[in-house]
Formats: structure tokens, sequence, C-alpha cells
């Protein structure tokens, strides 16, 4: 693999690296740059010999591509249309928290849950939420809006201990306060877990 350029992580490669023969691209975050990189490549081994790379500066003073500003403007009435869908009417609000328990963080387990079909449990954190939920009418672009996260669910196989260290770390509360460059300055907040049965003393309840 000659050259790899990144995304989704928010890194700034300033310069590129390079480890062994494999060039690591990435611009940053948030469009602040358009990254440029030029290579010169062996026309008979097809390998990249040389590269030079620039981080060019994306500013509000840059006036925009007429076409390209038309095309956002037609998608934006297009999402407009969609955002004001109504989801559903809440009979109550739902509270957000990053210091405990809250609904909107038990709302998103249960759904995580039912999305992920053969799934046991739910694990995820309050800091996907931006916001809480008001009393009465959702649409989705209010949902949208309340939680803007971009992560993806994901499915795999724990053991008892695994999730034992999992719940141990993320009730610390310097833990849950962290803010990770990926949440955009939210805390991460509390988990919250859905499908869990905990047994006590020969009793059960369910989480």
């Amino acid at each position: 693999i000659d050259l790899l350029i990144g995304g989704h992580s928010h890194d700034l490669l300033d310069p590129p690296l390079q480890i062994n023969k494999t060039i690591l691209a990435q611009a940053g975050d948030y469009g602040r740059f358009l990254g440029r990189l030029d290579l010169t490549i062996d026309p008979a081994s097809g390998k990249v010999t040389h590269f030079e790379h620039a981080l060019l500066p994306i500013e509000e003073t840059i006036d925009p591509d007429p076409a390209a500003h038309a095309a956002v403007e037609s998608e934006r009435v297009r999402v407009q249309a969609i955002m004001s869908r109504e989801v559903g009417m809440l009979s109550a609000p739902f509270e957000l928290s990053d210091e405990k328990e809250c609904a909107v963080g038990n709302l998103l387990a249960d759904a995580l849950l039912e999305r992920v079909k053969g799934a046991q449990m739910a694990f995820v954190l309050a800091g996907h939420w931006e916001t809480a939920l008001e009393k009465g009418l959702l649409t989705q672009g209010a949902l949208f809006a309340a939680n803007r996260s971009t992560a993806n669910p994901a499915w795999l196989k724990l053991t008892g201990s695994q999730i034992k260290q999992f719940l141990r770390e993320a009730l610390k509360a310097e833990n849950a306060a962290r803010t990770p460059h990926g949440l955009r300055g939210r805390a991460v907040g509390m988990p919250h877990i859905a499908g869990a049965i905990i047994r006590r003393n020969g009793s059960s309840s369910g989480e």
C-alpha cells in the first residue's frame, strides 16, 4: 500500500506520516483545510518516489462556487422537509445528565438493543446526547439536534469480566467527565445499559 488518506478521527497530519514505504495523510477536521498531495510515480515500477504536501486553509473570505452553492441550498430545502417529519409525542420530558442515570441515556440503550438483532445487552454513554428532549411533539429534526453523535453501533462478544471492567471504569467520575475530541467537547457521561439482569441474594431485577 503506497498511500492511505484518513478521515473521521479528526487528526491533522502535518507533515504526512511515512511508515516504511506507506504515506499516511489526513487534513484535520470540520473542513478547516483542503489537503493537497502531489505524488511522483515511477512509470516503470508504479511506485511513489517522491511526494509534496500542502494544507490549504478554508476561510470565510473564499467565495462559494455558484454551482456548489446552488446544490447545497437545494439539499437544504430537502433536508428541512425531512427534519419536519413527526416521529412521536412525548408525554413527559426526557432529562439529560452527565453525573447520573438519565432518561435519554436509557432511551438510547433501549433503542440500540432493539436495533441490533441478536444482541443480549446494549451499552451507551450519555455523552452521545447534546440536549434533553422536551415534552410534546417530537420531530426528526429535534431528535437529530438532541443527538448528533456520529458513533456507529458495534456488535461484539464480551465476557462477564470484561463487562464488569467496563462498568467499573465507566462509573468513575473522572472518566465520565472526560471530553474527548470525537464528542466535540461533550463530556462522556455515565454508562446506560439495556437488557441486563442484576441478581442479588437470589433475587433478580431487569435494567
